[in-house]
């Protein structure tokens, strides 16, 4: 019975991570671009504010929601925002630079483990356990960012220049598509536990 408890616990957590991930990464973003277009800011400049407000929100959101061992929460927002930073610009530039099959993918992967690396520094689980999350975090951004791709595929095949708008749009999009399949799995597939195993409780408000 513990092992299900645990099993039942870690899959109920990622999902929720991906829910409260998808919605302050979408928000954090869009809040950015929409800030940039209205004070006219530079395409570089737009994307370091979207890192700073999509960083903080996310990392914020994660410490409120999620349950985690990090070694408080000025360490845990820290190393998101960084970690995020180096994401987007990581997965930007792979995206952009390359057309070949599967760019996307590999380039959300790669932003995703920028982030999975920078949180995994200030968890204080055993090492198995924070390779466990850099995979899952890599794995989450190649999802998102390919799902969020298939708009922008004529435009693509069409030869056309990828910007950073579309970038961040698709990175939207797909994070939103992500976000509520995993909330549906949340509500209706996800088999409820009668109890709670204390040790291993979902953490609402600290």
């Amino acid at each position: 019975m513990n092992t299900w408890y645990r099993l039942h616990h870690a899959i109920e957590t990622w999902l929720r991570w991906t829910v409260v991930t998808s919605i302050s990464w979408s928000l954090g973003l869009a809040v950015a671009m929409g800030l940039s277009v209205l004070w006219e800011l530079p395409s570089s400049l737009g994307l370091g504010l979207a890192c700073v407000i999509g960083g903080v929100g996310i990392g914020l959101a994660e410490w409120l929601v999620l349950p985690h061992d990090a070694r408080g929460m000025a360490a845990w927002v820290g190393a998101t925002t960084l970690g995020w930073t180096v994401g987007l610009f990581v997965a930007t530039a792979m995206i952009r630079v390359t057309d070949w099959t599967g760019h996307w993918a590999v380039g959300g992967a790669l932003g995703g483990m920028a982030l999975g690396s920078a949180q995994a520094l200030v968890l204080k689980r055993r090492l198995g356990t924070k390779r466990v999350w850099l995979a899952l975090s890599s794995a989450s951004w190649a999802a998102a960012y390919s799902i969020g791709a298939l708009p922008s595929q004529d435009a693509l095949f069409r030869g056309r220049e990828i910007g950073l708008a579309t970038v961040a749009a698709s990175g939207i999009l797909g994070w939103v598509v992500l976000g509520m399949f995993a909330a549906l799995l949340l509500i209706l597939l996800l088999p409820k536990r009668e109890g709670r195993d204390p040790d291993v409780s979902v953490r609402w408000w600290p």
